[in-house]
């Protein structure tokens, strides 16, 4: 039962912040990430949110810099548009698997020549 609910507060999680980036940030370096995944803890009070950034290095720290500077504004847009009794805490995690199968794809490119 408790792994049902964290399914569906994870989904939720990850449509209402999805959203919030998509249309309600105005920080442009914000709205870069893309959410990878979503994952709650056991007791729902907490909360890491996988995102990819396209372009370099510098526009990565950028857009993360942002997220943790919106963690504010996005709590709040998750209390505002659910029904949770506790809203949780939020950890922006940078999700480095694009990055990892890109590399190992240029490996292999490299061992064909």
């Amino acid at each position: 039962m408790a792994i049902k609910r964290n399914i569906r507060v994870s989904r939720l999680v990850h449509q209402i912040v999805g959203e919030t980036l998509m249309t309600k940030m105005r920080n442009v370096d914000a709205s870069r990430a893309n959410i990878q995944k979503v994952e709650v803890s056991e007791n729902l009070r907490h909360v890491k949110i996988f995102v990819t950034v396209t372009g370099d290095e510098q526009q990565r720290k950028a857009t993360m810099l942002a997220l943790k500077q919106a963690k504010g504004f996005i709590r709040h847009e998750i209390g505002a548009q659910s029904d949770l009794k506790y809203v949780p805490q939020i950890e922006f995690v940078y999700d480095d698997t694009l990055d990892y199968m890109e590399k190992i794809d240029h490996i292999l490119r490299s061992l064909k020549k």
